[in-house]
């Protein structure tokens, strides 16, 4: 069986780099080709690899005796003949350690972005196409114990009613390849996802990102990851995070 459907467009799906109109039309073709799907969990699975096979090149404990050694057994260089060999190895141990130190924060930034693209799409797919709510009630004694079998964590379910923000239920959703809780919130006009997942790297600052106009804020506490994502004002969407975490 044959797909006239291109790879790369199942890798633009994958990425998020489709609009919400294109995203809606790939998922309703992979549910009726096998190939597109197959081809799309490929994807998730190459993607998950490389995210946690740690692909930063470590040194080992003995390579600064390694080097010092080799350079110790060097005879003095003279200047006439160009650069020093000892000056040529210096310069790229230094590049090479350079490099790391720029491409750790800028490869941990692209996650980011690349996580936050993912969370929006996931909140505008429920907004557009349903269910934003799977379990629908205000009451998180029914919330909470609904997630049980579903998901292999026990979510944090608050009642901010009295904040400003109803519960108006819960669903199951996807995070990088993981299954998440979700919660759906209410704030006059606009609707709030929080997203709950295990998280593989604990960070519990919360940080803020923004994605197609949508903001999404992502926290951690304990191994599991939280992310609220909304089209509130950025004041708006930190003060309903500080009622969740408080």
């Amino acid at each position: 069986m044959s797909c006239e459907i291109p790879c790369e467009r199942v890798h633009a799906w994958l990425d998020g780099e489709l609009s919400v109109e294109a995203t809606l039309d790939a998922e309703r073709h992979a549910r009726e080709c096998s190939v597109c799907a197959a081809e799309y969990r490929r994807g998730l699975a190459l993607r998950a690899a490389l995210r946690e096979g740690g692909l930063v090149a470590v040194p080992s404990a003995s390579l600064e005796a390694r080097v010092r050694a080799r350079l110790a057994s060097e005879r003095r260089p003279s200047w006439r003949g160009g650069v020093p060999q000892w000056v040529a190895v210096a310069a790229g141990l230094f590049l090479g350690a350079g490099l790391t130190a720029l491409m750790i924060p800028l490869r941990e930034s692209m996650r980011a972005l690349s996580l936050a693209d993912g969370l929006v799409s996931a909140h505008v797919r429920a907004l557009m196409k349903g269910p934003l709510v799977e379990v629908l009630s205000s009451d998180r004694h029914t919330v909470k114990p609904w997630f049980a079998g579903r998901v292999d964590f026990a979510p944090k379910v608050k009642d901010l009613a009295a904040r400003g923000f109803p519960l108006e239920g819960g669903r199951v959703d996807g995070v990088s390849g993981r299954r998440a809780a979700v919660l759906a919130y209410r704030h006059e006009r606009h609707e709030i996802d929080v997203f709950i997942w295990v998280a593989a790297a604990p960070s519990p600052a919360v940080t803020m990102d923004v994605a197609r106009g949508y903001r999404v804020a992502r926290w951690t506490e304990g191994d599991l990851g939280y992310a609220a994502v909304s089209d509130m004002e950025e004041g708006e969407l930190l003060a309903f995070v500080d009622l969740v975490r408080n």
